[in-house]
């Protein structure tokens, strides 16, 4: 069988979500507010890196991150290729007023802005689902101003493998069809499929279509990303998840004495995760003094760290499956 083109992989991934818009979360800003402390925290960003300034949302689909960015206080711009997203994170804006936000339809492969008009580009979940996603990540850098933040999210190249294994059988028995799919899904692991349900929290089976319908995406492992920082002259600022063992023992600690209680409800639905969470900050005891608004500093991994640490994600399963690293612009 002859492989997709680009422009057929572009054409299958959006009209999926033009069907089946995503994340669609009711409130926007709460469901982010729960999570971005944390996330925020261990990606070595301060308040400062986006508050007042100009951001990117890149691939904001119905405008979750973009409009809690502009809560906080930042110009942000949302950008997607999906209509009905992008409708739909265009009406949020307007009715809850969640600071300086607008949306444009664009793609993250060939963004219409200058060079370094952003502060700050934030990509959550949305390189792994393009044609290129390298091409899409020397964009991001482009529009990125020497000494800005840069965020990219994507797929796990070893603990997605478990999930990729299930989505194969689903696609050899459903063919094409989105909807086929989603019901092979329910009858082969309905499990996973009320895993994803109840995380989502509101009985919907939009994250079905995104974990067992997407026409496309690719896998990538924290070494190959930190190839591309290297290459676009990026200093590595943190990752989340953390990358390193005593990373990792500080976001236990947090997890259960600290200001980030509210992130566990991550893991619901869930079950090993969300033991793991609930268990091991017991064991890893309390943390030293840690101000969720200070920028903490986060030494780049070794090989054999980021190693361990995505084995580690790959047996604790689907929430472990995506991960951020950020960096700063240097110049």
């Amino acid at each position: 069988m002859t492989p997709p083109s680009a422009s057929e992989i572009q054409a299958g991934v959006v009209g999926l979500y033009e069907r089946h818009p995503f994340p669609s979360i009711a409130d926007k800003r709460a469901k982010v507010a729960r999570e971005m402390g944390m996330r925020l925290y261990f990606l070595g960003i301060r308040p400062e890196d986006y508050v007042g300034r100009r951001v990117l949302d890149a691939g904001c689909g119905t405008g979750e991150y973009s409009c809690w960015y502009g809560s906080q206080g930042a110009d942000v711009t949302g950008v997607d290729l999906c209509e009905a997203s992008l409708a739909r994170a265009t009406e949020y804006a307007r009715t809850r007023q969640p600071g300086r936000v607008r949306f444009e339809k664009q793609s993250v492969l060939a963004l219409a802005f200058p060079d370094a008009t952003f502060d700050y580009v934030y990509s959550m979940g949305v390189l792994h689902h393009t044609p290129d996603p390298y091409r899409g990540f020397r964009e991001l850098c482009r529009v990125l101003r020497p000494g800005g933040v840069l965020v990219v999210s994507v797929y796990n190249a070893f603990s997605r493998l478990p999930h990729n294994a299930k989505q194969r059988l689903v696609w050899r028995l459903a063919g094409e069809d989105p909807d086929r799919r989603v019901a092979w899904a329910r009858r082969l692991f309905p499990r996973t499929c009320r895993a994803l349900e109840r995380n989502r929290g509101d009985g919907s089976d939009v994250l079905l279509y995104d974990a067992f319908a997407i026409p496309h995406e690719s896998r990538h492992s924290v070494g190959e990303l930190l190839g591309w920082f290297d290459r676009n002259d990026i200093g590595y600022l943190g990752a989340f998840g953390p990358l390193t063992v005593r990373d990792n023992l500080l976001a236990l600690r947090l997890l259960g004495h600290g200001p980030f209680g509210s992130f566990t409800g991550f893991f619901d639905g869930f079950p090993l995760a969300s033991w793991a969470i609930a268990t091991l900050p017991r064991v890893a005891g309390r943390p030293a003094a840690a101000d969720p608004r200070t920028r903490a500093v986060f030494h780049r991994p070794s090989r054999l760290s980021r190693g361990l640490v995505q084995l580690v994600w790959t047996l604790l399963g689907f929430r472990f499956s995506i991960f951020s690293l950020s960096g700063r612009r240097r110049g």
